[in-house]
């Protein structure tokens, strides 16, 4: 796995946020960053679509709740 973010400044081609792991909470975390702050973001995982070493596959499943601040 390679990538390059050019933190180009204003107008440049860089990424204003990336997040390292495209599982369940890393792909919400990207998706929050982009629909919600509007950021221009990159989703890194170094393995394939569907791999059995995530954390939501098989026996090491993991679940995890998030709650939303109290209003």
């Amino acid at each position: 796995m390679a990538a390059a973010a050019n933190n180009g400044g204003e107008g440049g081609d860089g990424f204003d946020v990336i997040v390292v792991g495209a599982g369940i909470m890393g792909s919400c975390a990207a998706y929050a960053a982009s629909t919600r702050g509007g950021a221009r973001v990159l989703l890194l995982d170094p393995f394939d679509l569907l791999h059995h070493r995530g954390s939501s596959h098989g026996k090491s499943r993991t679940i995890r709740a998030t709650y939303p601040p109290a209003q």
